[in-house]
């Protein structure tokens, strides 16, 4: 990531450990003692990462600290618009196989926290492996696809199958105060950059 020449920040997914991510990716996650949320601040907005991971299992949770975490850095948020990152999705997909090993916990605490903000542009997620829109609590709310491989769309089915598509990139960018977001195939040669 440092090679691509430009700025990022980490929130772990549902197959990380803490304890590697605070090593091999300091400056560029949280540090807090029991979660590795993150909020930083740029020029007209915050970019807010929640840590969802439950270590050792595939599905998510929003437990108590997180969730004092982020009602502390939206009270003293400002007003400023911020981007909300997480990696397990608060909210059914449709997509049985990722909805068994979806947010277990939190996810009606974190609706009501931010049903009525005006200033969430939007909340992001991963996980799923294939990129999907919709809204929560009011709000725009992304799954990104995947950069590795993407799952089969398959709502009845109850199985995880990798399907031959290209690995994607999402890239959101705020133009004009909104957010928008970009998919873009991965780089066919990863050397090379973008």
């Amino acid at each position: 990531m440092s090679g691509l020449g430009i700025p990022f920040l980490a929130i772990p997914g549902n197959h990380d450990l803490r304890a590697p991510i605070r090593y091999g990716l300091a400056g560029h996650t949280g540090v807090e003692s029991d979660h590795l949320s993150l909020a930083m601040a740029f020029p007209g907005m915050r970019v807010i990462g929640l840590d969802t991971l439950v270590e050792g299992h595939g599905h998510g949770a929003i437990g108590p600290a997180q969730m004092t975490w982020l009602k502390g850095v939206l009270a003293g948020s400002a007003g400023n618009p911020a981007l909300l990152f997480m990696h397990h999705p608060p909210f059914q997909t449709g997509i049985a196989a990722m909805d068994t090993i979806g947010l277990r916990e939190g996810a009606g605490q974190l609706r009501t926290l931010l049903e009525g903000r005006s200033d969430i542009l939007a909340v992001l997620f991963g996980h799923v492996h294939r990129a999907i829109g919709g809204v929560f609590a009011e709000h725009r709310a992304f799954i990104a696809p995947a950069v590795g491989h993407q799952f089969e769309f398959a709502p009845m089915g109850s199985d995880f199958r990798i399907v031959q598509e290209p690995a994607q990139i999402a890239l959101p960018k705020v133009v004009g105060g909104a957010l928008v977001s970009y998919i873009v195939p991965a780089p066919l040669n990863r050397g090379s950059g973008f």
